[in-house]
């Protein structure tokens, strides 16, 4: 009976990390790059989970992580809003999920980034308030509540061509400078992972870009000034907004798709042409995507522009 007894307290203490959520394990949510937020931007948030415990921390992670977790968004009177296209854990009775079981030791921290667009409706201005629950375990309630972020999110009033070229960390104006164009086009992606748009249209021709298409040329011939500003308008606005959409989905703009990493493989430039060759990396789910971007730049006056681009895939890995 003594042996039974032992064993099943032997048993109970290793499984214990497995099936219940530690109350000195903490979930802290911030933002990853705080900036002034308006109406489009991607807001991007770092969830930590911290195991301030003397022993280890065991749980379940799926891929995406939005299967771990439930994000909570309330106004300012404290009334939970409801969202048009939150993705919830109720998925998983749907679908096969994969996961994989991870270890904190004591002392360290787990962490990853969600994007608030991907899970919450948060498309008008206004002040919230956010939180989340993190769920260690993806088959039962138990959780881990984190701390509650204040969001604040600003009118976008339509945003003039001075407003466009003012830097929203510094309050300084953007300029364009002198790079070689390996530099513009590590500029330009680097911007982009960043979600800094005003950063990321700075050295691109986005006329040229849009009038690859032949449908959208064809339009633009036949309108006015004031229209043709408009319809230029309109396709930027398209591009920022396809970053917040399922990639399966997303419209074929391969220009705006935000790469997990890239490399820049080979420059080739003339007095007045030049190519950069740049192989991108996109990180879907359970596999990694693989594409050549090819940029094509031109010099105006010594600032080197984007206006084309060609893209090969190059395989999964």
């Amino acid at each position: 009976m003594k042996k039974y007894l032992l064993l099943l307290y032997f048993l109970l203490i290793l499984l214990t990390p497995l099936f219940s959520v530690a109350g000195d394990v903490t979930c802290i949510i911030r933002f990853h790059n705080k900036r002034i937020y308006y109406v489009g931007d991607i807001v991007e948030i770092r969830v930590e989970l911290y195991n301030n415990s003397p022993r280890n921390f065991t749980f379940q992670t799926a891929d995406p992580k939005y299967f771990n977790t439930t994000f909570t968004l309330r106004d300012i009177t404290g009334r939970e809003l409801r969202d048009r296209y939150r993705v919830t854990r109720t998925t998983l009775s749907a679908q096969p999920v994969f996961f994989r079981n991870m270890v904190i030791q004591p002392g360290e921290v787990f962490a990853f980034n969600i994007r608030l667009n991907d899970v919450l409706d948060i498309s008008e201005a206004g002040v919230y308030f956010v939180d989340l629950e993190f769920f260690p375990n993806l088959y039962d309630n138990r959780s881990i509540r984190s701390n509650t972020l204040n969001l604040s999110i600003r009118p976008n009033l339509g945003i003039s061509e001075v407003q466009r070229m003012i830097d929203r960390e510094t309050g300084e104006i953007l300029r364009r400078h002198r790079k070689p164009p390996d530099e513009v086009v590590r500029f330009t992606i680097e911007a982009l992972q960043r979600n800094e748009f005003h950063k990321y249209f700075l050295y691109i021709d986005l006329e040229s870009i849009m009038l690859r298409s032949r449908d959208r040329r064809d339009r633009f011939v036949r309108m006015s000034e004031a229209d043709r500003r408009n319809f230029l308008e309109e396709f930027r606005q398209m591009l920022i907004r396809t970053m917040q959409v399922d990639h399966r989905t997303a419209p074929p703009e391969a220009i705006i798709f935000r790469p997990s990493a890239f490399e820049i493989i080979k420059t080739w430039y003339t007095q007045h042409n030049a190519e950069v060759t740049v192989m991108q990396r996109f990180r879907y789910e359970q596999l990694v995507a693989v594409k050549e971007y090819t940029y094509r730049l031109r010099n105006e006056d010594g600032i080197w522009i984007i206006f084309d681009y060609e893209v090969l895939n190059r395989g999964v890995e």
